[in-house]
């Protein structure tokens, strides 16, 4: 197999973590983050009446930054990712729902019932509504708790921009739509689109697939699963022509 480089655009300390699952297959990675995370002052919400807890992101659990939520809350997590930080940062009772916000949902509505209390969702400040929209339409009360927010990256870095005119890199990893918007944006504002017409472009979803659309990738392939296993696994079958 190919030793692949990879442009990993996740916040640094996630792609940290990703590095280590990329470097063990023996590709070689490049960080460029296109967000970084910042905790919020909101401050926690009443929780006497909640039931559940739900987290889309592990970055919700590492910018929590002290502010305390009991332990034995029942947790919902996205994915198994989340579900393990959820875990590592101490709470017991924690479930996966092993997909995306839409298995979350369902997995919400299978467990929990809307007489018993609301739910709280912890996310970030600009976060869609999907979740809590799907969920209140069965019935349940969902309460946002906005722990942290997004900063966009202004500018690629020197040595991105190098090693993308140079044609240095095999392929880039997309996790978000935003982050994926964030990095169409900048290749355009520097000129470097031709650029990615030697490159693959890996998308988490189909969300994140159309936000690369405006750049002329050499291909654009989407992981079967909305998760970071299913993500490597379509590296992994990568070909040359």
């Amino acid at each position: 197999m190919k030793r692949l480089r990879l442009l990993l655009t996740r916040p640094d300390e996630a792609s940290a973590a990703l590095a280590q699952h990329v470097q063990a297959r023996g590709w070689r990675c490049v960080v460029e983050a296109m967000q970084t995370p910042r905790p919020t002052q909101v401050p926690v919400p009443d929780i006497n009446d909640i039931q559940a807890v739900l987290i889309t992101s592990a970055q919700s659990l590492a910018n929590l930054q002290g502010r305390m939520l009991p332990r034995d809350l029942p947790i919902l997590c996205v994915g198994d990712a989340t579900a393990q930080a959820a875990r590592s940062a101490g709470f017991r009772r924690v479930r996966s729902a092993d997909g995306d916000v839409k298995e979350l949902a369902a997995l919400a509505a299978l467990r929990l019932d809307p007489r018993h209390g609301a739910l709280l969702h912890l996310c970030a400040l600009t976060a869609p509504h999907r979740l809590a929209r799907m969920l209140r339409e069965r019935g349940f009360e969902v309460r946002r708790w906005h722990v942290y927010r997004v900063v966009e990256t202004t500018s690629l870095s020197p040595s991105c921009r190098r090693i993308l005119a140079a044609r240095g890199l095999d392929a880039a990893l997309f996790f978000s739509p935003r982050a994926a918007a964030t990095f169409v944006r900048l290749v355009l504002a520097h000129g470097l689109e031709d650029c990615c017409t030697a490159l693959r472009a890996y998308a988490l979803s189909p969300a994140v697939a159309a936000a690369l659309a405006p750049l002329p990738w050499r291909d654009v392939v989407t992981a079967r699963r909305p998760r970071q296993d299913s993500l490597l696994a379509s590296i992994e079958s990568y070909e040359d022509p």
